[in-house]
């Protein structure tokens, strides 16, 4: 989802808890850099006890195509579907 609440600008980011309860964006953001140290306190407590649901989680615009699995399956899979490629010269 695009968010203006960690940066001030807008970014693609995971949906977490600060996103879903604090809304994607807002006017009221304050300005780079100061967007990111007013969510800093949360970020850290929640961090210290293993969440990320207060912490900035960037995802690019392929982010619905990420796989789920171990490193060895993703790599394993990508290989597979490399094979299958046939190259001509």
């Amino acid at each position: 989802m695009l968010t203006n609440l960690f940066s001030s600008g807008f970014a693609r980011g995971i949906v977490n808890r600060f996103i879903h309860e604090a809304g994607p964006s807002s006017d009221a953001a304050p300005p780079f850099p100061l967007a990111q140290s007013a969510s800093a306190p949360l970020k850290a407590a929640a961090e210290t006890q293993g969440s990320d649901e207060f912490s900035s989680l960037w995802a690019g615009q392929n982010a619905p195509l990420a796989q789920t699995g171990s490193t060895g399956e993703i790599i394993g899979n990508l290989a597979e579907a490399f094979g299958s490629y046939h190259c001509e010269a």
